[in-house]
């Protein structure tokens, strides 16, 4: 994966917004058919696309979070914004349930494994100083 840009990611009700130092692109909410998150990073995949748009260095499961429930809200509905309480209470929801299936995933544990073993490496060299 080769990084092209980097910049911000903004999210508005109906469009993920990136405004890099290179480019500004929007991506639409209805033309997005699938998110897959990552411990610091989402892929995007887009209608008519061949290519999947990766954005890292931010919440993955907070980013997959918003942009599934926000997906589900009809904006042209003027009644959207009163069961905003409800669509917060999924967000809190599906990111608490998300976080506990990271954390027992393997990928977690190989994580954790991986940092007690760095730990382990730059206490051992810190001795040795």
């Amino acid at each position: 994966m080769t990084s092209l840009d980097k910049g911000d990611l903004q999210f508005q009700s109906n469009q993920l917004i990136f405004t890099g130092d290179l480019e500004t692109r929007t991506l639409k909410l209805d033309r997005i058919v699938d998110v897959d998150m990552f411990t610091d990073a989402i892929k995007i995949n887009i209608e008519n696309r061949q290519k999947p748009v990766y954005f890292k260095n931010l919440n993955g499961r907070l980013w997959f979070t918003f942009i599934t429930v926000f997906q589900s809200i009809d904006f042209s509905d003027d009644n959207w914004s009163e069961s905003m309480s409800d669509y917060l209470g999924q967000i809190a929801r599906l990111t608490e349930e998300e976080n506990i299936s990271y954390e027992n995933s393997a990928s977690f544990k190989a994580e954790e494994k991986l940092n007690e073993a760095k730990d382990k490496v730059f206490g051992f060299f810190k001795r040795n100083k």
